[in-house]
């Protein structure tokens, strides 16, 4: 039985890279693919044109605190958008201004007047102004939502 082990020993150790090719397998690298997945949401675009109305609030500066209504007749084409303006305290005018994606942007008055920035979600809208000097501030500003009717 020894000469047997020993002659198994020395089988292997002759033939061992033989034997390791059999036993353990050969690993080859391989190159791999990295994906990177990156989600994209689309917001389909409202059509801005026709009448809104909402309310508005001036948060800037205190001392000019107010809130009230406002309505607007929008008509919007290939992104330009026109029409005209008018709140609860008589401020109004014509409106200039721009729609790309859900993203609104209008003047009334132009210089001096009022600058609306906002986002469009389906038929509500909602967003920041900033208006004409009140209370020796150089600016007032405050927050808008309405809903195309």
């Amino acid at each position: 039985m020894i000469v047997c082990c020993i002659v198994a020993l020395v089988l292997v150790f002759v033939f061992k890279d033989t034997l390791f090719r059999f036993i353990s397998p050969t690993i080859t690298p391989t190159p791999t693919t990295s994906v990177i997945v990156t989600p994209t949401i689309t917001v389909a675009a409202t059509n801005v044109t026709g009448t809104w109305s909402g309310s508005y609030t001036v948060s800037y500066p205190k001392a000019c605190s107010a809130s009230g209504a406002w309505t607007a007749n929008l008509l919007e084409q290939n992104g330009t958008l026109t029409g005209s303006f008018s709140s609860d305290v008589g401020f109004g005018g014509n409106v200039t201004g721009s729609v790309s994606g859900s993203e609104i942007n209008w003047e009334v008055g132009g210089t001096g007047g009022v600058t609306f920035e906002g986002n469009i979600v389906e038929t509500s809208v909602g967003g920041r102004f900033t208006g004409p000097p009140c209370g020796g501030s150089a600016y007032t500003s405050g927050a808008f939502t309405g809903n195309k009717e």
